[in-house]
């Protein structure tokens, strides 16, 4: 490489000699850099912790061709992760990673291309069991049969019928109003799940499961009515969710009805005070002229264990 003067010399029998000269240049070659590019993982930049994730990149090289093979790939948490145009990795460090995959070509030039992950801890969900505020829950009947409205309530019952959807011997409906103080789900937390159970005392008349269909839960975010406290409006009042779960039919005194919540109910979950529950018949009522509702404890029964309880599955 550089700029040369080329001679030819010839001697003569004589010994006289002749030459004539050139300039040439000789120019070096151009040694471009490798170009990098990552293209996987294309399903996103956060995973949990142990998720397997794929990387993959390509690099080519305008004097070596495609080099992809040659690529190292590092973490700025972990250090050499891998090597090769594709591989994937468990053991990803919890923070978040710049990821970086390079290479150098056969003229000693480099080439790189970065990009960020985030690996999440993985929280094991939280389970906790609520029980219903023993001076909020009871019972409301229907004023009259159609109404459609409060007309009485007992909220002090501690005995086996204290909670009593279905209807009575004037074909009025009864609803069942559950409170419960869910304050101390944290703020921000993800709720997953939540179960209403009751546990059944008694059963008077025919069962309202047979004849008055789906047992249908209502749920409030705070209280029905603006207010946590039992009233003949809660009858009627607005729901956050309505119809968000259906309750199981307990086949004997002292089993259990459940009912799990759709998405609309978990939603309206109060991490900030009371979340209450309405539980009802679709059927208001049989026209039979006879009680026939379903006896379930309330919260003022002496049996913790008889007490209605909403069971919330959250992650923190």
């Amino acid at each position: 490489v550089g700029t040369h003067t080329i001679t030819a010399t010839v001697t003569d029998s004589g010994g006289l000699s002749g030459s004539d000269s050139i300039s040439i240049t000789v120019n070096a070659v151009a040694n471009t850099p490798p170009t990098v590019t990552i293209t996987a993982p294309a399903n996103g930049s956060s995973f949990n912790s142990g998720a397997s994730v794929t990387f993959s990149g390509t690099a080519t090289d305008a004097e070596d061709g495609t080099i992809s093979a040659s690529l190292s790939w590092t973490s700025s948490i972990d250090g050499a992760i891998g090597s090769g145009a594709t591989f994937s990795t468990t053991t990803l460090s919890v923070g978040t990673h710049t990821i970086t995959a390079s290479v150098t070509d056969s003229g000693g030039l480099s080439g790189s291309d970065s990009i960020s992950v985030t690996i999440n801890p993985v929280v094991d969900p939280v389970t906790v069991t609520f029980i219903s505020v023993a001076a909020e829950d009871g019972w409301v009947r229907e004023s009259k049969e159609n109404s459609n409205v409060g007309g009485a309530r007992a909220a002090n019952g501690s005995g086996s019928r204290a909670i009593r959807p279905g209807d009575d011997k004037k074909d009025r409906q009864y609803k069942a109003i559950l409170s419960f103080d869910t304050s101390t789900i944290p703020a921000g937390a993800t709720i997953t799940g939540a179960t209403l159970r009751l546990t059944r005392g008694s059963l008077v008349g025919t069962n309202p499961f047979t004849i008055l269909g789906n047992c249908l839960v209502d749920v409030q975010t705070g209280g029905f009515g603006g207010s946590t406290v039992l009233d003949k409006s809660d009858f009627q009042a607005s729901a956050t969710a309505v119809g968000a779960a259906t309750m199981t039919n307990a086949p004997a005194n002292l089993d259990v009805s459940e009912g799990t919540f759709n998405g609309a109910g978990l939603a309206a979950i109060n991490v900030n005070g009371t979340t209450q529950t309405r539980v009802y018949f679709s059927i208001d009522d049989n026209n039979d002229g006879g009680n026939d509702y379903m006896g379930y404890y309330s919260g003022d029964n002496a049996n913790a264990s008889r007490r209605p309880q909403l069971v919330v599955t959250y992650i923190p």
